[in-house]
């Protein structure tokens, strides 16, 4: 993470933003116990230049002013009244100390449903952001789980880390579920190939992951041995993808991150839908290698791993399935934060 900033009786105007990401493997294992009930369990994600952007100017009054431009409205919030439109982001202003006299502003790149973990990119640049205002620091693994905390406690179901580290840290991860930690493994070797063989595109439904992620959560903790089975199968296909990745079998890597995808369709039938299918053939057809939905699917964007000088091919496939080709490449960057007068 960047910080520019100058002395804190001049703070007037704080900017963060904090790339969105693509889970290539492994979602879903973040959600503790699983990550350790399967063993060497781990998620491998990437960051892309889709970013989750918060501008916090200071104002006048005992209040805090919160304006969602994707959503197109604002409000003046206090902490003693009941939630109003964006209670994840009250809460995380309440828990930074941050509930009066300033003005904060959340837009995004992406679109609003996309499954590419955009609401844990907005909680990272708006806590970074009051951090800066506070002009505090904090461990980057206590914000990872103040965070997670934080959203468990808003949806009121578990929730897990792998969305909220690309934000952080940017660039490719690996994250591996050991007991008592996250072991965070950069794949920096593999990132400068990425870019030629990542094609993002977005269905034109968005969704919303909690309630599928829930339900598999449970199934799988009451020993529904479909779901045990699939997200067992799901853990394998991620080592896959993990090894091919990083002996540059991009080849390999597909067909793993494939496979992984065909597992994830068993835990429910409300993770694919018909267009994603349209979708994920027509890639296949045009030089896919691999093709996932991204999050917890059943809408959103989905991901694919594509051979070598195929990406236009295969975008171009995607397309005239009436999907939109989001414009977006990795991003070695993590969260960016900028204060001044």
């Amino acid at each position: 993470m960047t910080v520019i900033r100058v002395s804190k009786k001049e703070i007037n105007l704080v900017r963060s933003y904090a790339p969105a990401r693509v889970d290539l493997g492994g979602g879903s294992l973040d959600l503790w116990p699983i990550g350790v009930i399967i063993k060497d369990s781990l998620t491998v994600n990437c960051a892309m230049n889709l970013f989750a952007r918060v501008e916090a100017r200071r104002i006048k009054g005992k209040h805090l002013r919160l304006i969602s431009e994707d959503f197109g409205f604002k409000y003046d919030f206090h902490p003693q009244n009941p939630p109003n439109k964006m209670p994840l982001v009250e809460e995380i202003c309440s828990h930074y100390g941050v509930t009066e006299g300033w003005e904060i502003s959340l837009r995004s790149d992406f679109p609003s449903g996309s499954g590419l973990g955009g609401s844990s990119a907005i909680s990272v640049a708006l806590a970074k952001a009051l951090l800066a205002i506070k002009e505090q620091k904090e461990d980057v693994l206590r914000t990872v789980y103040t965070l997670r905390d934080l959203e468990a406690r808003n949806l009121k179901i578990p929730t897990g880390v792998q969305d909220f580290l690309p934000p952080i840290f940017g660039g490719a991860l690996a994250i591996h579920y050991k007991l008592g930690y996250e072991d965070i493994e950069s794949l920096g070797q593999v990132f400068p190939f990425l870019n030629e063989r990542i094609v993002v595109a977005y269905t034109q439904k968005s969704h919303i992951s909690s309630d599928t992620n829930y339900q598999l959560y449970r199934s799988f903790l009451d020993g529904d041995k479909k779901v045990v089975k699939a997200m067992e199968n799901i853990a394998e296909a991620t080592k896959g993808i993990y090894k091919s990745l990083k002996d540059g079998d991009f080849e390999k890597a597909g067909e793993e991150m494939l496979q992984e995808w065909q597992n994830r369709k068993k835990l429910s039938p409300k993770i694919s839908t018909k267009k994603m299918e349209e979708i994920e053939k027509a890639s296949l057809k045009a030089g896919a290698l691999g093709v996932k939905g991204c999050g917890a699917a059943g809408g959103g964007s989905m991901v694919f791993l594509v051979k070598l000088g195929m990406k236009r091919s295969v975008e171009l496939a995607i397309e005239k399935c009436g999907a939109t080709v989001l414009n977006c490449e990795p991003c070695n960057e993590g969260c960016t934060v900028e204060v001044s007068k």
